[in-house]
């Protein structure tokens, strides 16, 4: 069976625990884990590897990190690589006590807020649209408003990707679902390929001029 990449919430499992102590496997049950790569969590991770799809466990991400025991940074630096995995996520964080100053630090700048401790960390709630417009990228909303009124027209998108792809698509067809579209342009998808989407696999939409491709 191959590793589930949805788990039963929109939340991740975050550990920037540098020697956790915790059941990876049970995590991973359940949700998504990205957890800091260290000689102390490693046999952990390989074992999650080794087992993960048998066990039709959610994916287990290794995070490397300069330094294990900046663990606020390193929990920084997770969050902007989630941001280009998840179009929308929230935290459970292993690893790290929410005292004050963390608190305060995700709420105004990182747009996240921190609900309720836990015995190794805290959870930690997105504020809807707050954290999209501190990183300059469209909400939810604001992508379907764009894409219903740009069916028969050419837009560019960025989709949730590992590697980020840009291509211009011709908008198809837009319901409450998803949207399909036609490739017109990009440098590594075939062009002419038609696919189908969900809104929330969407990074970033913009007007592509004028073009009127024949759909």
């Amino acid at each position: 069976m191959p590793w589930r990449y949805n788990g039963a919430d929109n939340k991740i499992e975050v550990v920037v625990e540098p020697d956790f102590h915790g059941d990876i496997l049970a995590l991973a049950s359940k949700r998504s884990v990205w957890i800091v790569d260290t000689p102390g969590n490693r046999l952990m991770i390989d074992t999650a590897w080794r087992t993960g799809e048998d066990l039709n466990l959610c994916e287990v991400s290794r995070c490397n990190v300069e330094n294990p025991n900046s663990r606020q940074e390193n929990l920084i630096m997770i969050m902007g690589v989630l941001d280009d995995h998840y179009p929308s996520y929230e935290m459970i964080v292993h690893g790290l006590e929410p005292g004050e100053l963390l608190t305060r630090m995700l709420k105004e700048e990182e747009g996240f807020d921190v609900s309720e401790p836990t015995p190794d960390g805290f959870v930690a709630l997105r504020f809807p649209g707050v954290r999209e417009r501190l990183n300059g990228r469209m909400t939810t909303d604001e992508i379907e408003r764009m894409l219903r009124e740009s069916i028969g027209k050419a837009v560019r998108v960025r989709m949730r990707t590992p590697k980020g792809h840009s291509a211009i698509l011709a908008a198809k067809n837009v319901d409450e679902e998803g949207f399909s579209y036609r490739i017109i342009e990009d440098s590594d998808w075939y062009p002419g390929l038609e696919c189908w989407s969900q809104f929330d696999e969407i990074v970033e939409v913009e007007p592509a001029g004028d073009l009127n491709p024949e759909l």
